[in-house]
Formats: C-alpha cells, sequence, structure tokens
C-alpha cells in the first residue's frame, strides 16, 4: 500500500481494497503555519511513527510522501516505490525500491542534484545542465570544463580515470537518502533541516544530520549511510555502520554543531545546535539516530537490531533501506551524465 501525502490530503492505494477514501476520510485544511491539522491523519502519521491504518482485522504500514516536486521534474521520493515499515523491535524505517523501468529518469534526477548540490554558481549550473540534457548544447570551452571538473569529479573521476567502484557507490548511496529524506515525512515528522553530506563519500565526519521541529521543541537524528553491494545479508552493513557511530557520534555531533555560528535568524535552533553532542551523551530524547543502505540485496531483518547498540529508546532509531536491483548499473548511469554536463562524455 502506498500513501501520497500533500496539502491536497491522503489518499489510500490499497491492493487488497478498492481504490478510495480511507473510511470516508476527507483532506484536514492546513492551518496557516502549514502544519498538519491536528487529530488528522497526517498530523497522526508525523507525531506516532509507524501509525498503522486498521481496516477489519488487517493493519498496513504506509508511507507518507510530502510537497511533490513539479509535475516535469519528479523527484526520486516520487518515483521510487515507498513504504514506511516497523520492525518487530519497534524501529520505523524507510522502504523505497526503484522500479526498473524508471533507471533513467530516476538517474537524470540524482545527477542534477548532485550537480545542483557541488556547483555553487547558478550560471555554471545552468550550463551543466543544458550540456547534460540538451540534444543541441554548444561544446564547452577549455576554461569552463576546468571549472566544472573542480565542482564535480570528486568521487567520479574522468573517463580515463574512473574513480573507484566503493567511492561511486558510497556516492550515490549517500546521495539517495538524501534526495528521498529530505522529502518525506517519519518518525520525527518531516525534517526542518538536511545538513551534509560531505563533499566527498569518503570524508571523515557524520554522513548527515536531519533535524526536526514540531511546536518549538527540536529534536535530531545522526546518520550514517553505507552501500552494501555483497550477496551477505544486508544487517551485516547495518551492523558495521552502527558498530561506527556507536564509537564517534559525538565527535560527528561536535563537527555538526559548528553549523550553530551560520544560523542567525533562530537562536533558538541555534542553542540546538550547540547542544548536539550533550543532548548525545546525555541519551536526552531529543537525540536519536539513523542508518541508511543503498543496495541490491534486501532481508526482512535488516534494522531489527540496531536499538540494540544504542542506549536510546525504540522510537529514537531510524533505519533507510534504497533497493535497487542493479544498483552498479544505475551508479554508471548518474556519472555519464555528471560527465556528460562537465563536457567528458559523448553518447555513443
Amino acid at each position: 500500500m502506498r500513501t501520497l501525502v500533500s496539502e491536497r490530503g491522503v489518499r489510500v492505494v490499497d491492493p487488497d481494497l478498492s481504490d478510495g477514501n480511507y473510511r470516508g476520510w476527507k483532506p484536514p485544511a492546513l492551518p496557516p503555519s502549514g502544519q498538519p491539522a491536528v487529530n488528522s491523519l497526517e498530523y497522526r502519521l508525523q507525531h506516532h511513527p509507524g501509525f498503522p491504518l486498521h481496516r477489519g482485522s488487517v493493519w498496513h504500514s504506509v508511507a507518507v510522501v510530502v510537497e511533490p516536486d513539479a509535475p516535469d521534474e519528479p523527484s526520486l521520493a516520487e518515483i521510487m516505490e515507498i513504504s514506511v515499515q516497523v520492525t518487530a523491535t519497534g524501529v520505523p524505517y524507510v522502504h523505497a525500491v526503484l522500479p526498473t523501468d524508471r533507471y533513467d529518469e530516476a538517474a537524470a534526477c540524482l545527477a542534477r542534484e548532485i550537480a545542483a548540490r557541488r556547483i555553487p554558481n547558478n550560471d555554471l549550473l545552468t550550463l551543466w545542465t543544458t550540456v547534460a540534457f540538451a540534444e543541441d548544447a554548444e561544446p564547452l570551452t577549455e576554461r569552463d570544463k576546468r571549472v566544472l571538473a573542480a565542482h564535480l569529479l570528486e568521487n567520479i573521476g574522468t573517463p580515463e580515470h574512473p574513480a573507484t567502484d566503493s567511492h561511486l557507490t558510497g556516492l550515490i548511496a549517500e546521495s539517495l537518502w538524501l534526495n528521498v529524506i529530505t522529502r518525506i515525512s517519519v518518525g520525527p515528522g518531516r525534517p526542518l533541516r538536511v545538513e551534509g553530506h560531505d563533499w566527498s563519500a569518503t570524508d571523515p565526519g557524520g554522513d548527515g544530520l536531519t533535524v526536526y521541529g514540531i511546536a518549538g521543541q527540536y529534536s535530531f537524528r545522526l546518520w550514517e549511510s553505507k552501500y552494501h553491494g555483497t550477496d551477505s545479508p544486508t544487517r551485516e552493513t547495518v551492523h558495521v555502520a552502527c558498530r561506527q557511530v556507536r564509537e564517534r557520534a559525538p565527535s560527528y555531533l561536535a563537527r555538526f554543531s559548528l553549523v550553530e555560528q551560520h544560523i542567525v535568524d533562530n537562536p533558538d535552533l541555534a542553542r540546538f545546535y550547540s547542544r548536539l553532542t550533550e543532548l548525545w551523551v546525555d541519551r536526552a530524547p531529543e537525540a536519536g539516530v539513523g542508518i541508511a543502505v543503498g543496495t541490491r540485496n534486501t532481508n526482512a531483518d535488516e534494522f531489527e537490531r540496531i536499538a540494540e547498540f544504542f542506549e536510546l529508546g525504540p522510537e529514537q532509531h531510524q533505519g533507510h533501506l534504497n533497493l535497487i536491483a542493479n544498483f552498479q548499473d544505475f551508479a554508471e548511469r548518474v556519472r555519464r551524465l555528471l560527465w556528460k554536463g562537465a563536457g567528458l562524455w559523448n553518447e555513443r
């Protein structure tokens, strides 16, 4: 089942029941603040992780996808088939599957977002986009190639000297998480801010930080992202990520806390950032952890045991699985588009 949430309301599509509004539920009016109406289904989904729909004796997990992009440029959150599930131990996790017939569309979406994060100049970004996607684009000058290469080729490499598979897949796995997590509501809700990822997928430090704010109360999830490319159970990579965060979380959060220096319009939020490490060490309810994995391989219990690694409540943990049947092929499609926009690749 998939449930889409937007300002148009929630609509339930159930494989076992007819497609329709759930029990005659009507979309709630959103108050001026943009927060969902209290007691609406959207509100309950945001504030109660894994909130299930019940009809008769059947319980369903739900996916919440908010604020779709423009119709001509859908986000990965709209392209992928997303559900929010809950482990037997009470940990909510996102299960996102990329349909095989939408690889090219998704690769274009992800390449655009990677380029947009790495190219700070709008004119340069427009130039990259034109060369990457227009059929009659003018060739780049050597000067423009040099500038674009400096911004884009980390973890990508060049056609002559491509980056290693581990660097490329690490970048793609991290970028998939970032693209989807910014657009969905699960666990504490939809992120108010998302920090990361690093300039390089192999840089030291935490891979991401999501900050949530509901009714003036802030909370966070510290994220570690991994690529799992073997036939062994995916949970093995999840547990590696858990051990890494358990050991290094205070130093990761100390780095993210420096963002506080750049938040000048919200002193309460800046103060919250300055306390990230303290909240983690104190095991405060505002703290939390997330583990994201990109893989071609899935099992039923990837996130079953992550709460065993941390002294936090089950609701303070979150998992995120991005499943792509041919992950390496998808990663290469994204890389070729980034190369093409930088004038380094011609389709043959």
